[in-house]
């Protein structure tokens, strides 16, 4: 039996070295045919501004963003929706920063340990970049794998990466780092009014239950000093925050403890969208079950949000614009970045701001101290 023991304990010992082994053959130097230090892409500052598509592609998503007229970038998958062109910059800067440092393995079947397995599989953790011109023609491509935190020193990561068509890994530096998620390449606070702006709300619910908010600065009614304590800001300088309240509350209700007109309001600020599709504005008698809110602002400016709730319980968001107000230019600019778009948006932000009065409102007989 001791014997059984001893040959057990052997075998495993050697499938563990065995194991050691790989690993180590991944993260150390394997060959050294390109000098360390050398630009991963020696060349691309020269051609870099005739890159005109760049396709990203990972986990059987392909994202593909072309340039247009006057340097726009735009998300063709998502039609033709504005990229952000600061974050194409940024993928572009690193690509020419990075220089490779430390060879690694060459051997295909270890890629998937560094994350540079073919991109092009649907389960694959790869993500590839491929940089072409006007004509199509492919000027680089790339394949960025596992991000190396702290590889050389407190915040300096390194990326592993391979050319695409070679075998031969590397650790470069700086990181290569993107993601293929929509609000990773757009600007993902679509909504630019501020509560600052606004002067009321109007929420109207499937339901037909309106409710009502209105700016009180607006409406020349500001609050009492005992209210105003709980409208403040305390930085620094104390700044106050805008003032908002409710002005149709139901006979023989009264609202909910902690509930804040401006805490709903501000979440306005704070949209941010996860996903964005081309789409027609959605119209009420089109669908029943839309939730709108009527925003008007201090420059007279009425704007109509619609929310949608789809099949697989995402919240989509529409705009349109009803009255231009005193600024047509203003307007005009909210009416090319909003109109004919669905926006995506996390499901708090809709379920915060898209309310309903059993939400708000409560019996006055209601004991609050419970």
């Amino acid at each position: 039996m001791e014997l059984k023991k001893i040959k057990i304990i052997v075998i495993f010992t050697l499938i563990s070295l065995i194991t050691a082994g790989i690993v180590h053959s991944i993260y150390t130097k394997q060959t050294l045919e390109i000098t360390e230090g050398e630009k991963l892409l020696p060349k691309f500052k020269n051609y870099a501004n005739n890159v005109t598509d760049l396709q990203l592609q990972g986990g059987g998503i392909i994202f593909t963003i072309k340039k247009a007229k006057y340097g726009e970038w735009k998300l063709i998958e998502r039609g033709s929706y504005p990229v952000s062109r600061k974050r194409v910059e940024k993928l572009f800067s690193q690509i020419a920063k990075a220089e490779l440092i430390e060879a690694k393995t060459n051997n295909p079947k270890l890629h998937s340990f560094l994350q540079l397995e073919d991109p092009e599989k649907k389960n694959t953790t790869a993500k590839r970049i491929k940089l072409m011109d006007q004509s199509g023609l492919t000027l680089s491509e790339l394949v960025i794998g596992k991000l190396r935190f702290n590889a050389f020193g407190r915040n300096k990561s390194g990326t592993y990466v391979r050319l695409a068509g070679d075998t031969q890994t590397w650790l470069a530096y700086p990181a290569i780092q993107f993601e293929l998620l929509v609000s990773d390449w757009v600007d993902p606070y679509f909504f630019k009014i501020t509560a600052d702006e606004i002067t009321s709300i109007t929420l109207i619910p499937p339901d037909g239950q309106i409710i009502k908010i209105v700016s009180e600065v607006a409406n020349n009614s500001l609050p009492s000093d005992e209210t105003d304590k709980d409208n403040k800001e305390y930085t620094g300088n104390e700044l106050k925050k805008p003032k908002f309240r409710f002005i149709n509350i139901p006979e023989g209700k009264k609202l909910k403890e902690r509930i804040n007109a401006f805490e709903i309001v501000r979440v306005l600020e704070t949209l941010e969208l996860k996903d964005v599709r081309k789409s027609k504005i959605i119209k009420d008698k089109e669908n029943s079950s839309v939730f709108t809110a009527s925003i008007e602002t201090n420059n007279s400016l009425l704007l109509k949000l619609n929310l949608l709730k789809s099949e697989n319980s995402d919240y989509w968001l529409s705009a349109e614009i009803i009255k231009n107000g005193n600024d047509l230019e203003y307007a005009n600019k909210l009416r090319k970045e909003l109109e004919g778009w669905h926006f995506k948006i996390a499901n708090w932000s809709a379920d915060q701001f898209f309310i309903h009065k059993k939400d708000i409102f409560e019996d006055v007989s209601s004991n609050i101290s419970k």
